[in-house]
C-alpha cells in the first residue's frame, strides 16, 4: 500500500516526505532522508495536522491557555474562545458542541456583544 500511494503521488509530481507512524514495521522501507520519526530517538514529539503527535504512545497532544478563560462571559468572549480551538481530527468535537451550545443560549438571551451573559 506504501508503495502504491508513492506511485500514485508520483504521478501528480507530489513528492511524499517526513513520513511517520506508530510501527516502526512501516517505516522501514522509507529511506531515513523522507522519515519524521525515528524509532531510535526518545521522546521525539511530531507535528500531524498542525497538531503535537507522539508516535511511540499514538497520542495527540492538545494545549490551551487557561489564563485566556474569559471571567466574564459575553457573546464575543465566548465565539473567540470556541474558535480558538482547533481540532482537524474531531477529538474535542464532544467539548466544542457543548460550548456551541453555550453560545446558542447566550444569542437567544438577545443581548448586545459585549454585555454579561448571566451563568445560567
Amino acid at each position: 500500500m506504501q508503495r502504491q500511494l508513492i506511485g500514485l503521488m508520483k504521478e501528480g509530481c507530489f513528492h511524499l516526505y517526513k513520513w511517520s507512524a506508530n510501527s516502526e514495521e512501516l517505516l522501514k522501507d522509507v529511506p531515513t532522508e523522507n522519515k519524521e520519526f525515528l524509532f531510535n530517538e526518545n521522546d521525539e514529539l511530531v507535528k500531524t495536522l498542525g497538531l503535537p503527535w507522539r508516535p511511540r504512545e499514538d497520542i495527540f497532544m492538545y494545549q490551551m491557555n487557561l489564563r485566556e478563560v474569559p471571567v466574564t462571559i459575553t457573546k464575543r468572549t465566548a465565539l473567540s474562545f470556541i474558535s480558538k480551538l482547533y481540532d482537524p481530527p474531531g477529538l474535542l468535537q464532544p467539548i466544542i458542541i457543548k460550548a456551541k451550545m453555550m453560545i446558542k443560549k447566550i444569542w437567544l438571551q438577545k443581548i448586545d456583544w459585549d454585555l454579561a451573559s448571566s451563568r445560567n
